[in-house]
Parts: structure tokens; C-alpha cells; sequence
């Protein structure tokens, strides 16, 4: 299960790297429209008015927020694609709590 969990982890950040480096990543800010501590997932209303972006906890632990986040929190985070689904948010930092 760790050996899954890492591969994930690692997937996840190469792919951030090598999409940083030929400058396709969006840095984006937003809202936390929904966060759900419990089941460690929520939503982020960007400010462009662009579709909302998935959140995990995962993400927020990999960007050092070990506390989570809470609904009204601004964000900046990296947007990624991920297909057939909606966008997902990396690289989190959290610019102010409420």
C-alpha cells in the first residue's frame, strides 16, 4: 500500500517538474469553495472565473499545509489537467486564512 501511495507521490511531482519546464503549468488563486477534513478533499473557486479545481489533502501535505484548509481560504496553486475529470490543484500555497 506505501509502495502504491509513493509511486502516486512521485508520479504526481515529476509530472508538475516536466510540465513546469516547458511552461505549460497555470498558476492560478482561488477560494475554498468546500473542504472536507474528514474525507481529505474540497473544491477551490478560482479567481479568473475558470472551472473549480480539485483539491486533496495529499496535495495540501506535499505543499507542507498540514492543518488543511477551511472554506474562504485563499490559495495560489499550479492547475493540472487530469483527464476525464476536472482540474487538480498542486503546488499549494496558502496566501490567507479566514
Amino acid at each position: 500500500r506505501y509502495a502504491a501511495r509513493q509511486f502516486v507521490s512521485d508520479y504526481e511531482t515529476e509530472g508538475v517538474q516536466a510540465m513546469a519546464n516547458d511552461g505549460s503549468v497555470e498558476r492560478s488563486q482561488g477560494i475554498v469553495k468546500f473542504y472536507n477534513g474528514e474525507k481529505g478533499f474540497g473544491f477551490v473557486r478560482r479567481e479568473n472565473g475558470a472551472p473549480d479545481v480539485f483539491i486533496h489533502a495529499n496535495a495540501l501535505k506535499r505543499s507542507g499545509i498540514e492543518d488543511g484548509v477551511k472554506t474562504g481560504d485563499k490559495l495560489e496553486f499550479d492547475v493540472l489537467p487530469v483527464d476525464g475529470k476536472g482540474p487538480k490543484a498542486a503546488q499549494i500555497r496558502l496566501l490567507a486564512k479566514v
